[in-house]
């Protein structure tokens, strides 16, 4: 078993070796209040993909999982959301433009899917 400063540090470690992907854009290499809204932003977007499925979540609902229990398979219960495709797209804009292509293309390819 591991203390929470241990688990605290690893959240940490994955967080950051996943923002040091992208490029700073050069416009915010001066700014440190921008830089930490631009970064907390992108770590936002982060945690509502859903890798599993490619899907930028919108929201979280609880127990509304008819749509993943009906539709994908392999994927929890207890992973109720709710995507909405404009909401999406914007997520995924973002993403491909900070540089994360594969977080956009995955949502692009689910997204495919279904329209």
């Amino acid at each position: 078993s591991q203390s929470p400063r241990y688990w605290i540090q690893q959240a940490r470690d994955s967080y950051n070796a996943w923002l040091s992907v992208a490029p700073i854009p050069p416009v915010l290499s001066n700014n440190p209040d921008a830089m930490t809204l631009y970064t907390s932003s992108l770590l936002i977007l982060k945690n509502g993909l859903m890798p599993k499925l490619g899907t930028i979540v919108a929201s979280f609902h609880h127990g509304t999982n008819y749509r993943v229990k009906n539709f994908v398979a392999n994927v929890p219960v207890s992973d109720g959301y709710k995507t909405w495709g404009r909401d999406g797209l914007f997520a995924a804009i973002v993403l491909d433009a900070a540089g994360y292509r594969d977080e956009a293309e995955q949502y692009f390819a689910w997204m495919a899917q279904y329209v």
